[in-house]
């Protein structure tokens, strides 16, 4: 009786690069660009399985969405589809600017697509998913909890098992020492954070880190979320939960955007406090707001109410960036978390009251093992800091650092000698000029 088994297809039958090792196969594959991958992949069956691994590693550890339905429609696409689901390790949300929602709008209204020349072409946006776009701005604007949203990231959040990174960020330079005219809609912003936290909290998921800026260091270029105080109004259903959903964060970086003019809503500021308190598990916390714009009171706020409220147990790095602060609302926060606080980070930040020569004499004793000041400011004279070294220019930054192989000095050492030429050395008309 003749064999019905299809004849066994021997290395003399394949092409030369089918018969090449894995190891060797993902060396060939480095450099190639998606459109190559895609022409590789369509040569047969074997390719596809020598190429899965690199091309998944390459192409999906990092996924990028914006919460519109059909882009949502492509995660659950992915999540659905196991060895790619488990490769993804990061996720961006990415919302547009207000002018770009404005043109889509715009093009949505007069219904050509592709649209006519006359519009600006808003990158990244295909043009069968312009209306869906433009819709999700208008439903997110006037829906506080946008369940439908929330359902369907939850829905591909749940089969992304391995997801430790979530970043919600805007498309346009947003922070900054003048007002934001890239962004301004703060309902939009609550509304889409909001869904973004409520899906987390309904898949179960437990990332490690949350962003609303770019990453853990900031710039002036960090397309950020600035976030008003009603982003952290949260649904009950949603705020009920965020201790689970957070027990494993452990980095949390927020743009805080403090001259809403709602924002002299009695106790506003401890909503942001009891979102960053929920993370109990916390190591490393961002916070970020514009320096030179809105009442600065409003700044000082809310490092007055973390400062009395909020106590993370695992405390290990600190950024602060563009507030207000009083010197007894500083030590104090430092000074409870001195049992874990290693890094600390200041940068354009304001002292109101006392002077941060004071302040830095008070971590004398802390265990710091780095220490990043980048221009600081205070209301009494000198306004700028600065420092000047025996030799050398005058910096308005300094790094303490003790983390080296070979550390010649201890931190309150280097403490020491940074509060020795600290303004003192510079002369009193020079600092007033600057």
């Amino acid at each position: 009786m003749p064999s019905v088994l299809p004849p066994m297809i021997t290395c003399s039958m394949r092409a030369p690069i089918e018969c090449l090792p894995v190891e060797l196969v993902d060396l060939i594959v480095t450099n190639f660009s998606l459109a190559d991958y895609q022409n590789v992949r369509l040569a047969s069956k074997q390719l596809i399985y020598l190429t899965l691994s690199s091309f998944r590693d390459r192409y999906f550890t990092r996924r990028t969405t914006t919460l519109a339905s059909s882009s949502l429609d492509r995660l659950i696409r992915v999540s659905a589809c196991r060895h790619l689901a488990d490769a993804v390790l990061y996720l961006d949300v990415k919302l547009l600017n207000r002018a770009d929602y404005e043109n889509l709008l715009q093009i949505s209204r007069v219904g050509i697509y592709p649209p006519p020349k006359r519009f600006a072409r808003v990158p990244q946006v295909k043009a069968d998913e312009i209306s869906q776009e433009a819709r999700l701005f208008e439903y997110m604007r006037r829906d506080e909890d946008p369940k439908i949203v929330i359902d369907k990231l939850a829905r591909a959040l749940r089969r992304l098992r391995h997801l430790e990174s979530v970043r919600m960020r805007v498309n346009g330079t947003t922070v900054a020492s003048v007002p934001s005219e890239v962004y301004d809609d703060h309902a939009f912003l609550a509304s889409s954070f909001t869904a973004i936290v409520g899906a987390l909290s309904k898949s179960e998921l437990k990332i490690k880190e949350l962003y609303t800026i770019k990453g853990t260091s900031i710039r002036a270029t960090t397309k950020s979320a600035n976030l008003s105080y009603r982003a952290f109004a949260l649904p009950s259903y949603v705020s009920s939960s965020l201790t689970q959903a957070f027990c494993s964060l452990r980095t949390l970086g927020l743009s805080l955007c403090t001259d809403y003019m709602d924002s002299r809503v009695p106790g506003w500021e401890k909503s942001i406090c009891s979102f960053i308190g929920s993370a109990s598990a916390l190591e490393e916390l961002v916070l970020c707001t514009q320096l030179n714009y809105g009442l600065p009171q409003w700044r000082v706020a809310v490092i007055h109410a973390l400062a009395r409220s909020v106590r993370l147990r695992a405390l290990t790095t600190l950024q602060i960036h563009g507030f207000h602060v009083t010197m007894s609302d500083m030590r104090e926060f430092i000074r409870a978390h001195s049992s874990t606080l290693r890094k600390l980070t200041i940068r354009k930040c304001h002292m109101l009251e006392d002077t941060w020569k004071s302040l830095l004499a008070s971590f004398q004793g802390l265990d710091l093992e780095y220490m990043r000041l980048v221009k600081l400011q205070q209301q009494s004279i000198p306004k700028h800091m600065y420092w000047m070294p025996p030799t050398g220019e005058k910096k308005n930054k300094i790094v303490l650092d003790i983390r080296g192989k070979l550390p010649t000095k201890r931190m309150d050492e280097m403490l020491a000698d940074a509060i020795e030429t600290l303004v003192s050395s510079v002369p009193l008309h020079e600092a007033l000029d600057s």
